[in-house]
């Protein structure tokens, strides 16, 4: 268009695919091919700081306006993010993800929930997260949680990953990562280590 958006795109074996955006030039609606079938529209709103914020799926009377936003609700939304929670006791969480939940499109499973920490210098500390396995399933593990570990100069030593099934007191399955950087903070070597597994199974 006139501010050198792309409005239209098409490819080899697929139908169009339209863009609308905003005044801040974010796009806030686009439609494909399959979607134009069902009268849908992919639809997302933003927060004060262009972040997005909910994504989803909206039927808009004839070409949608990208500076309007349309409700999303119910069965409709797709993912809702969260920003900042907990930033006014603690100011390093401003401008963070904290949470995010993820809708499974035709899966047993009908959400994915995730949780986001992080230590007093901003870094990811920790991750929490459901997954899209199901309980009832030979690898059921409905859950994990990640922690890590940095040196002074925030080079990442170690991620721990956890995993659980429905019920469990205690992780059933555990790795742990492990890195480690040269005087010039180049990645040097890395390792992953497991119960049953022998430490240096892994080494590049």
């Amino acid at each position: 268009d006139g501010r050198d958006r792309v409005i239209e795109k098409k490819v080899p074996d697929s139908k169009f695919i339209e863009y609308y955006y905003d005044d801040r030039d974010l796009p806030t609606y686009t439609q494909d091919g399959n979607q134009r079938a069902l009268e849908k529209w992919f639809h997302s709103h933003y927060d004060a700081y262009g972040r997005e914020r909910k994504t989803g799926l909206v039927s808009v009377t004839d070409e949608p306006d990208g500076g309007t936003q349309t409700a999303i609700t119910g069965e409709a939304w797709l993912s809702d993010t969260d920003y900042d929670e907990g930033a006014t006791s603690n100011p390093i969480l401003f401008g963070k993800m904290t949470s995010s939940k993820t809708k499974v499109l035709n899966g047993s499973t009908p959400f994915i929930f995730k949780t986001y920490s992080y230590d007093n210098f901003g870094r990811m500390q920790g991750e929490s997260s459901t997954t899209v396995l199901d309980a009832g399933m030979t690898y059921g593990y409905i859950s994990y949680s990640t922690s890590n570990t940095y040196d002074f100069a925030d080079n990442l030593l170690s991620t721990t990953t956890e995993f659980y099934k429905e019920n469990s007191t205690g992780a059933d399955l555990r790795f742990e990562y492990i890195f480690e950087y040269d005087h010039s903070g180049r990645l040097k070597t890395s390792k992953i280590i497991s119960p049953g597994m022998i430490t240096d199974d892994l080494i590049t």
